[in-house]
């Protein structure tokens, strides 16, 4: 078939429902009513000769066809983007730009101050929209202009994103301030498992946490009492509490400042967290992005 005869608008509804698996967020995405993708479907699967799409309860599922030509597509896309980004500059004094950053609430509490502070300083028009992200696995549910970074750790690479390490971290315990535990100049890992702990996790299996799969893995178990799923919460609840709750050091140093809390190193946990933040491959050329990833960085220095 002639290239020519073909609408490329079919491709970018192509792109976005590989994305998406859903005709209702394609057509809010894309500012068209969903008979409009409907349509569009029909064209494509007459181009393909293949259904592409099989619908199902919660969305489409992609058949072997649409998964094979899936980094075709995407590659086309993010040339596309390219080539019009490099015609475009981005001015950050004058910008009235709206950023949307994935986060927990840990990235929240680490890097959010320093980042707006410098931000209202370089590019006061700038606004943030931040949304909530445990992990950054659950970055893959969100199209690619819904999220211009994310920010977090992962355990498994996401797709068709791009990510650099932006923070590392150690393992720390905070407490109540009166808890006899860390009194102690050293905790060692005797001590640390004898104590009743808090655990504050990310997914939908509360006993998959980092901490507890590392622990895990060294042929021990602790006690934990109390499993939350936000961290400055869980922060509040250790005031009057006897309960240990491990996290990282950078955040408890800042959050030890402002609550009667208390913090000590865990040399026995050997595990590392970097913080990643992460973009989809489209934007990857985009001077909007780029220079908000080199703010968010240069926020960390401070």
């Amino acid at each position: 078939m002639n290239i020519s005869k073909i609408n490329l608008n079919l491709l970018v509804v192509l792109h976005s429902l590989l994305e998406t698996l859903n005709v209702t967020r394609t057509s809010e995405k894309l500012f068209v009513t969903q008979s409009t993708i409907s349509n569009s479907l029909t064209q494509l699967r007459d181009i393909f000769k293949d259904e592409l799409f099989i619908r199902a309860p919660r969305g489409l599922i992609p058949t072997a066809k649409a998964l094979s030509i899936q980094s075709d597509i995407a590659d086309i896309m993010e040339k596309i983007n390219s080539t019009v980004y490099q015609t475009h500059q981005f001015e950050p004094k004058t910008s009235d730009k709206t950023f949307t950053l994935a986060m927990s609430d840990y990235c929240e509490y680490v890097i959010l101050p320093n980042l707006m502070a410098r931000l209202n300083t370089i590019a006061p028009n700038i606004k943030i929209i931040v949304k909530a992200i445990g992990l950054l696995d659950e970055i893959e549910h969100f199209a690619a202009n819904e999220v211009d970074i994310a920010l977090g750790v992962f355990n498994q690479a996401p797709n068709r994103y791009k990510y650099e390490s932006i923070l590392k971290d150690k393992a720390a315990v905070i407490a109540c301030k009166k808890h006899p535990l860390i009194k102690k100049k050293q905790i060692s890992i005797k001590d640390y498992l004898k104590e009743k702990h808090m655990v504050v996790y990310y997914n939908q299996d509360p006993y998959s946490n980092l901490t507890d799969v590392y622990i895990r893995s060294q042929k021990k178990e602790r006690d934990v009492q109390l499993w939350m799923p936000h961290l400055l919460a869980a922060s509040h609840t250790l005031i009057k509490s006897s309960l240990l709750l491990t996290c990282s050091k950078n955040f408890a140093k800042k959050i030890s400042r402002s609550l009667p809390l208390s913090f000590r190193e865990l040399p026995f946990l050997t595990m590392s967290a970097d913080i990643l933040q992460c973009w989809h491959l489209q934007q990857d050329k985009d001077p909007a992005n780029s220079w908000l990833r080199e703010q968010v960085k240069a926020s960390l220095e401070n």
